[in-house]
Protein backbone atom coordinates (compact mmCIF):
# COMPACT_ATOMS: atom_id res chain seq x y z
CA UNK A 1 0.00 0.00 0.00
CA UNK A 2 1.71 3.20 -1.19
CA UNK A 3 0.70 6.54 0.31
CA UNK A 4 1.77 9.70 -1.52
CA UNK A 5 1.46 13.25 -0.16
CA UNK A 6 0.68 16.31 -2.30
CA UNK A 7 4.36 17.24 -2.12
CA UNK A 8 5.35 13.87 -3.56
CA UNK A 9 6.68 12.18 -0.43
CA UNK A 10 5.67 8.56 -0.19
CA UNK A 11 5.46 5.76 2.33
CA UNK A 12 5.00 2.12 1.37
CA UNK A 13 3.33 -0.25 3.81
CA UNK A 14 3.94 -3.96 3.25
CA UNK A 15 2.03 -7.04 4.32
CA UNK A 16 -1.25 -5.13 4.67
CA UNK A 17 -4.45 -7.11 5.28
CA UNK A 18 -8.08 -6.06 4.92
CA UNK A 19 -10.76 -8.02 6.74
CA UNK A 20 -12.40 -8.32 10.15
CA UNK A 21 -11.12 -6.34 13.15
CA UNK A 22 -12.22 -6.97 16.74
CA UNK A 23 -11.19 -5.65 20.17
CA UNK A 24 -10.83 -8.11 23.05
CA UNK A 25 -11.55 -6.32 26.32
CA UNK A 26 -12.37 -7.18 29.91
CA UNK A 27 -10.66 -8.85 32.81
CA UNK A 28 -8.46 -11.89 33.30
CA UNK A 29 -10.75 -14.18 31.31
CA UNK A 30 -9.92 -12.23 28.15
CA UNK A 31 -6.27 -11.88 29.15
CA UNK A 32 -5.81 -15.59 29.89
CA UNK A 33 -3.24 -16.66 27.32
CA UNK A 34 -2.83 -19.80 25.24
CA UNK A 35 0.29 -20.69 27.26
CA UNK A 36 -1.60 -20.37 30.56
CA UNK A 37 -4.10 -23.11 29.68
CA UNK A 38 -2.86 -26.30 31.32
CA UNK A 39 -4.10 -29.89 31.20
CA UNK A 40 -4.03 -30.87 34.86
CA UNK A 41 -0.44 -29.80 35.58
CA UNK A 42 1.71 -26.85 34.60
CA UNK A 43 3.97 -29.19 32.65
CA UNK A 44 1.24 -30.05 30.13
CA UNK A 45 -0.19 -27.28 27.97
CA UNK A 46 -3.79 -27.84 26.94
CA UNK A 47 -3.33 -26.19 23.54
CA UNK A 48 0.24 -27.11 22.65
CA UNK A 49 -0.81 -28.60 19.29
CA UNK A 50 -2.88 -25.50 18.54
CA UNK A 51 0.09 -23.26 19.33
CA UNK A 52 2.50 -25.38 17.27
CA UNK A 53 0.22 -25.30 14.20
CA UNK A 54 -0.89 -21.68 14.55
CA UNK A 55 1.11 -20.10 11.69
CA UNK A 56 -1.38 -18.11 9.61
CA UNK A 57 -0.66 -14.82 7.82
CA UNK A 58 -4.38 -14.05 7.76
CA UNK A 59 -4.65 -13.88 11.55
CA UNK A 60 -3.18 -10.68 13.01
CA UNK A 61 -2.67 -10.10 16.72
CA UNK A 62 -2.02 -6.86 18.63
CA UNK A 63 -1.51 -6.63 22.41
CA UNK A 64 -2.08 -3.39 24.31
CA UNK A 65 -0.26 -3.58 27.63
CA UNK A 66 -1.33 -2.09 30.94
CA UNK A 67 -1.53 1.70 31.05
CA UNK A 68 -3.81 3.75 33.27
CA UNK A 69 -4.32 7.47 32.83
CA UNK A 70 -6.27 10.21 34.57
CA UNK A 71 -7.09 11.76 31.19
CA UNK A 72 -7.92 10.17 27.82
CA UNK A 73 -4.78 9.57 25.78
CA UNK A 74 -4.56 9.75 21.99
CA UNK A 75 -1.84 7.18 21.42
CA UNK A 76 -1.27 3.63 22.61
CA UNK A 77 1.48 3.98 25.20
CA UNK A 78 2.62 0.39 25.44
CA UNK A 79 2.06 -2.38 22.89
CA UNK A 80 3.98 -4.92 20.86
CA UNK A 81 2.49 -3.95 17.48
CA UNK A 82 0.82 -6.11 14.87
CA UNK A 83 2.05 -9.68 14.46
CA UNK A 84 0.93 -12.53 12.24
CA UNK A 85 -0.15 -15.68 14.02
CA UNK A 86 2.74 -18.06 14.71
CA UNK A 87 3.73 -20.07 17.80
CA UNK A 88 5.80 -17.25 19.33
CA UNK A 89 2.97 -14.69 19.02
CA UNK A 90 0.00 -16.97 19.72
CA UNK A 91 1.38 -18.48 22.97
CA UNK A 92 1.27 -15.17 24.94
CA UNK A 93 -2.00 -14.02 23.32
CA UNK A 94 -5.56 -14.21 24.67
CA UNK A 95 -6.90 -17.74 24.21
CA UNK A 96 -10.46 -16.44 23.75
CA UNK A 97 -9.25 -13.85 21.23
CA UNK A 98 -7.12 -16.29 19.26
CA UNK A 99 -9.80 -18.98 19.00
CA UNK A 100 -12.33 -16.36 17.92
CA UNK A 101 -9.99 -15.13 15.17
CA UNK A 102 -9.21 -18.68 14.05
CA UNK A 103 -12.92 -19.56 13.81
CA UNK A 104 -13.81 -16.39 11.90
CA UNK A 105 -10.90 -16.84 9.50
CA UNK A 106 -11.83 -20.46 8.81
CA UNK A 107 -15.54 -19.74 8.42
CA UNK A 108 -15.35 -16.69 6.15
CA UNK A 109 -11.87 -17.04 4.60
CA UNK A 110 -10.94 -13.40 5.34
CA UNK A 111 -8.08 -11.91 7.36
CA UNK A 112 -9.00 -11.38 11.01
CA UNK A 113 -7.28 -9.04 13.44
CA UNK A 114 -7.80 -8.96 17.20
CA UNK A 115 -6.57 -6.18 19.48
CA UNK A 116 -6.18 -7.49 23.03
CA UNK A 117 -6.71 -4.67 25.55
CA UNK A 118 -7.65 -6.08 28.95
CA UNK A 119 -6.45 -6.46 32.53
CA UNK A 120 -7.24 -9.04 35.18
CA UNK A 121 -8.92 -8.16 38.45
CA UNK A 122 -10.31 -4.83 37.29
CA UNK A 123 -13.76 -3.36 37.99
CA UNK A 124 -16.02 -2.43 35.10
CA UNK A 125 -15.97 1.23 36.17
CA UNK A 126 -12.33 1.61 35.14
CA UNK A 127 -13.25 0.62 31.56
CA UNK A 128 -16.15 3.08 31.26
CA UNK A 129 -15.67 6.48 29.55
CA UNK A 130 -16.22 9.52 31.75
CA UNK A 131 -19.22 10.46 29.61
CA UNK A 132 -21.33 7.65 31.07
CA UNK A 133 -20.00 7.63 34.62
CA UNK A 134 -22.74 9.95 35.91
CA UNK A 135 -25.27 7.20 35.07
CA UNK A 136 -23.21 4.34 36.51
CA UNK A 137 -24.16 2.50 39.67
CA UNK A 138 -21.36 2.71 42.23
CA UNK A 139 -17.73 3.46 41.42
CA UNK A 140 -14.28 1.93 41.69
CA UNK A 141 -12.81 1.96 45.19
CA UNK A 142 -9.33 1.03 43.93
CA UNK A 143 -7.16 4.09 43.24
CA UNK A 144 -5.11 2.26 40.61
CA UNK A 145 -8.27 1.26 38.76
CA UNK A 146 -10.23 4.44 39.46
CA UNK A 147 -13.20 5.31 37.29
CA UNK A 148 -12.29 5.53 33.57
CA UNK A 149 -8.51 5.14 34.09
CA UNK A 150 -8.02 2.02 31.96
CA UNK A 151 -10.50 3.25 29.39
CA UNK A 152 -8.43 6.45 29.14
CA UNK A 153 -5.13 4.62 28.73
CA UNK A 154 -6.04 1.44 26.87
CA UNK A 155 -9.31 1.91 24.95
CA UNK A 156 -9.57 5.61 24.10
CA UNK A 157 -6.36 5.45 22.00
CA UNK A 158 -8.03 2.76 19.84
CA UNK A 159 -11.18 4.77 19.08
CA UNK A 160 -10.15 5.56 15.48
CA UNK A 161 -9.81 1.93 14.37
CA UNK A 162 -12.74 0.54 12.44
CA UNK A 163 -13.55 -2.49 14.58
CA UNK A 164 -16.51 -4.68 13.69
CA UNK A 165 -17.10 -5.28 17.37
CA UNK A 166 -15.85 -6.01 20.87
CA UNK A 167 -15.28 -9.34 22.55
CA UNK A 168 -16.00 -8.54 26.19
CA UNK A 169 -15.10 -11.21 28.71
CA UNK A 170 -15.21 -10.22 32.36
CA UNK A 171 -15.33 -12.27 35.53
CA UNK A 172 -17.86 -9.87 37.00
CA UNK A 173 -16.13 -9.66 40.36
CA UNK A 174 -18.09 -6.43 40.83
CA UNK A 175 -21.45 -8.00 40.06
CA UNK A 176 -23.66 -5.40 41.77
CA UNK A 177 -25.78 -3.69 39.11
CA UNK A 178 -23.53 -5.22 36.45
CA UNK A 179 -26.38 -5.24 33.92
CA UNK A 180 -26.78 -1.46 34.18
CA UNK A 181 -23.06 -0.74 34.12
CA UNK A 182 -22.38 -3.14 31.23
CA UNK A 183 -25.09 -1.41 29.19
CA UNK A 184 -23.43 1.94 29.92
CA UNK A 185 -20.02 0.58 28.98
CA UNK A 186 -21.39 -0.52 25.59
CA UNK A 187 -23.10 2.83 25.12
CA UNK A 188 -19.89 4.71 25.96
CA UNK A 189 -17.66 2.61 23.70
CA UNK A 190 -20.05 2.86 20.77
CA UNK A 191 -20.11 6.64 21.15
CA UNK A 192 -16.31 6.83 21.43
CA UNK A 193 -15.81 4.71 18.31
CA UNK A 194 -18.58 6.60 16.50
CA UNK A 195 -20.48 3.41 15.67
CA UNK A 196 -23.92 2.91 17.13
CA UNK A 197 -24.13 -0.56 15.60
CA UNK A 198 -20.77 -1.77 16.90
CA UNK A 199 -21.22 -5.39 17.93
Amino acid sequence: LRLVTKSGKSVTLKNVAFGELWIGGGQSNMGWTMEQCYRGTTSRLLYQKEIDSSANDDIRLFRVFYHNSEEPTDDVANADGWNTAQPSTVAPFSAAGYFFAKELNARYNVPVGVIQSCMGGTPIHTWMPAGVMDEAVGSSTNAEYADSRLYNGMIHPLRKVTARGVLWYQGEGDFNSYDVNYGLLMKGWRAAFGRENMW
